[in-house]
């Protein structure tokens, strides 16, 4: 196999036409349609991927303090033995949820699906994720926590346009988002991704365009995963 050219199929990713009226647990779908466009963080690590207890917690103050609109997937962090995903309250600040309730700035939640208010993605940069949030035309906000995600997010980040990192783990330390002071403010890596986020939505919506060509009829995906 020495030498012979690889031909990787790709993208391939469902795209949705229209946004799915289907079962809404959480309230999720009613609560982001509420929301003006493009105003909601969606935060999520992927199915395998978690957080540890120290940075739940930095980033619940973190999102409490920029006080803008978000749906966070949230999973019991690393080394916990609590299977329950309903019972993760006792891993963030005291009140949290309900203070982000009551001023209706947030949810917490275990599913998700795109919707029209969704403003940018929080993740770990799994190329799954990162699929499903070009296609979508929204920008990242990148945490890697493992493996590729590091190359992914800094391939996002400097070549496409497409995401701003914030914070990175190192083993059980987490570079940039954490360290906040409520007397400080927000961290810098987090205020300038807000500052930056416009000109990512441009590149992003320019990738969505390639995306879509790609799978569309005569694109390289299609021809290439039936040739």
């Amino acid at each position: 196999m020495g030498g012979a050219p690889v031909w990787p199929v790709g993208p391939l990713v469902r795209v949705q036409t229209k946004e799915s009226s289907g079962s809404d647990r959480h309230g999720v779908v009613q609560w982001q349609d509420a929301r003006e466009a493009r105003s909601v963080l969606y935060i999520s690590f992927g199915s395998q991927n978690s957080l540890l207890p120290e940075q739940m917690m930095e980033l619940a103050a973190a999102l409490e303090l920029a006080g803008r609109p978000f749906v966070w997937a949230i999973r019991p962090p690393v080394g916990s033995d609590d299977e329950d995903e309903d019972n993760v309250g006792r891993w963030l600040p005291d009140g949290f949820e309900e203070r982000v309730r009551g001023n209706d700035t947030g949810l917490l939640v275990h599913r998700w699906e795109p919707r029209r208010s969704t403003l940018a993605f929080m993740s770990h940069c799994g190329w799954n994720s990162v699929l499903e949030s070009v296609t979508h035309g929204v920008p990242i906000i990148g945490w890697p926590l493992a493996s590729e995600q590091f190359y992914n997010a800094k391939m996002l980040d400097e070549e496409w346009g497409v995401c701003v990192e914030v914070a990175r783990a190192q083993g059980k330390r987490c570079r940039g988002l954490v360290g906040r002071s409520t007397r400080l403010g927000l961290p810098r890596p987090w205020r300038r991704s807000w500052e930056i986020l416009p000109r990512r939505l441009r590149c992003t919506k320019d990738v969505r365009d390639l995306v879509l060509g790609a799978q569309s009829v005569g694109g390289s995906s299609l021809h290439g995963s039936i040739g």
